[in-house]
């Protein structure tokens, strides 16, 4: 049975993104959506050491930005390449697995592009192989374009548009999920908990597709803090894991 979960792609995402990559048979990274402000496209969390957390983020221009696409997005320049390995640097040279996981996140940072989204998918295709991760992972912009291009009609004709969706209240983001699901003949999609709201399983079952929503359990792991801090970047995860002991965590959730 082919289970498959659909994402934008996040810079450097928490442990629970590597999750769900992990719990599925196919992983879509899907671009051709619009960028969110103060969302993790171009911004995510390290912990300073015996500190707080902090934001780093990739510059990118701020023109019209609320009205383009993520797969438009180009990087603003490089200099934040060398603030960022030096950020890693400082507060993880001490970590028990720096020495393994630097030079990953080394070749990612330093990888020659002007695309924010390639960039992303790079770093996480990347990881998912340090980690031997053996999900399918469809990272080609051309994929979800052809979509796009359909689901740009009224939302009274999206049911015209797509005769083999069965919905009483059709919405673009549902459609969406259920022709990529019928497109990759998949059974079963897999979504964060926090999309509960968002994607009613009757809907799915109306299609003949089961809906699951992937909640992780409460991890912890020793981290260069006197308190823990979650949903930190796989940064911070893979730091103090290592890559042995990260895997070990890709299990460690529920599907409701």
């Amino acid at each position: 049975m082919n289970r498959i979960a659909i994402m934008q792609p996040y810079l450097f995402p928490y442990l629970g993104y590597f999750q769900l990559i992990h719990s599925v048979d196919t992983f879509v990274l899907y671009d051709n959506l619009k960028y969110i402000h103060k969302g993790w496209v171009n911004r995510n969390r390290l912990l300073q050491v015996n500190g707080p957390p902090f934001y780093f983020n990739i510059p990118v221009p701020k023109r019209n930005l609320s009205k383009m696409k993520i797969k438009d997005i180009k990087l603003k320049d490089d200099s934040w390449k060398r603030k960022l390995l030096i950020n890693i640097y400082q507060n993880y040279k001490r970590s028990e697995y720096f020495e393994e996981v630097f030079p990953v996140l080394e070749r990612i940072i330093l990888y020659k592009t002007d695309s924010l989204s390639r960039l992303n998918k790079t770093s996480i295709i990347n990881i998912s192989t340090f980690l031997k991760i053996e999900t399918d992972i469809i990272a080609d912009p051309a994929f979800d374009m052809r979509l796009e291009d359909k689901l740009n009609v009224d939302a009274s004709n999206l049911l015209n548009v797509f005769p083999e969706i069965e919905l009483e209240t059709p919405t673009r983001m549902v459609v969406r999920v259920i022709a990529l699901c019928k497109e990759l003949m998949a059974h079963t999609y897999i979504n964060p908990i926090g999309g509960v709201e968002l994607y009613p399983k009757e809907d799915f079952k109306r299609n003949k597709i089961d809906i699951l929503f992937l909640k992780m359990k409460d991890i912890q792991y020793r981290q260069n803090s006197i308190n823990f801090h979650p949903g930190l970047s796989i940064i911070d995860v893979l730091m103090n894991c290592g890559k042995a002991g990260t895997k070990e965590l890709l299990n460690e959730y529920t599907l409701v």
